[in-house]
């Protein structure tokens, strides 16, 4: 199932890092870092199966070289404070071909970063086939003529940020669309949702002496196990989860959603057992595909209000309009014979 995940960081000499090193190793190359005189060999790092970097229109053709431009983008940064790159880390939507999630990150890239002057340096990282994503390093500072100019510090803008979280939704749920996948992600929470579950947190490795990741592991934990509860006393939420950005899913989403939420097999049959037997679950039937599939009662009745509304606009001609208002429309667009058929049929009776 297409997920939703976007995380935002910066990289900068505070940390100890390199803008090179982290070039580098995202994009699994052999990179010189000129301001520590130390080359960073990433090559033999498995996962990365395609990495660009995406250039403004104003930018020279030397930017488009990974090692130069993180080697001036360091160059440019004396502050023992400095930042050097923004990095974006999303998910991609794995029902999406590698050619797709190309086509998808170059949209989203394009419309949200190089449009307003960023450089992004971008890979895809797809270890196991499972988890499919990106990394994404923003540049700074504006391109001024065939150097670095000024950091924008619109950029940092916490709106700004709200805008890209809605974006990623919006750009991949136009791909899935476009694959002719009837998913969608959402950047809301679930509480945004009306899902009346607890946001989860990575529960990490415990390590002795470590306390607070030992705190953190055993919060997550208890999320986890009051969630539980929830999904058992009210199995109609995890129908509302799973029909939530998708029309159907199969028995191996089901089965998946489960494993996630359960931490032993008692508890995966006891709560698998609990759907099964909701009222509100609709089995579809195996599909072309030989899988099982399934909804809700919810999502049936919203697909037969559709169509109830659909069929009474169909006999409805109060939207026609004025054939002569239409005319000067027609005259100040370029349109192709089946556009002006299109746009004739919409506005008639």
């Amino acid at each position: 199932m297409a997920i939703y995940h976007l995380h935002a960081k910066m990289i900068g000499r505070s940390q100890g890092k390199s803008a090179v090193a982290a070039a580098a190793y995202r994009a699994a190359e052999v990179l010189h870092c000129s301001h520590q005189d130390l080359v960073f060999d990433y090559s033999r790092k498995g996962g990365v199966v395609f990495s660009n970097i995406l250039l403004p229109e104003n930018a020279p053709e030397w930017m488009g070289d990974r090692e130069k431009l993180w080697n001036a983008v360091e160059h440019f940064e004396t502050r023992k404070d400095a930042t050097y790159a923004r990095e974006i880390e999303v998910s991609l939507p794995l029902e999406l071909s590698l050619e797709q999630q190309k086509e998808l990150l170059h949209e989203y890239i394009t419309e949200n970063f190089t449009k307003v002057g960023m450089i992004a340096d971008y890979s895809i990282h797809d270890v196991d086939s499972e988890n499919p994503h990106s990394h994404i390093m923003l540049t700074l500072r504006l391109v001024v003529e065939n150097s670095f100019g000024l950091k924008v510090r619109e950029w940092n803008d916490k709106k700004l940020f709200t805008q890209w979280r809605e974006q990623w939704a919006a750009v991949s749920n136009k791909h899935l669309a476009l694959a002719g996948l009837d998913k969608k992600i959402s950047h809301l929470s679930h509480a945004e949702q009306g899902i009346d579950l607890e946001p989860t947190t990575h529960r990490g490795y415990m390590s002795r002496g470590n306390v607070a990741i030992l705190d953190r592991y055993q919060r997550a934990k208890e999320i986890k196990s009051r969630n539980y509860d929830r999904l058992i006393n009210n199995p109609d939420t995890v129908l509302d989860v799973l029909t939530h950005h998708e029309s159907v899913f199969s028995h191996h989403d089901l089965a998946r959603f489960v494993n996630e939420r359960t931490d032993n097999v008692d508890e995966f049959n006891e709560m698998k057992m609990a759907i099964e037997g909701c009222p509100s679950l609709v089995s579809l039937g195996k599909g072309l595909d030989g899988k099982v599939y399934y909804t809700s009662t919810r999502v049936i009745e919203q697909e037969r209000d559709l169509i109830a509304g659909a069929t009474r606009l169909s006999k409805s001609n109060r939207h026609q309009l004025n054939p002569q208002r239409l005319n000067p429309i027609l005259a100040s667009r370029t349109l192709t014979p089946e556009q002006t058929e299109a746009f004739e049929h919409i506005v008639a009776g």
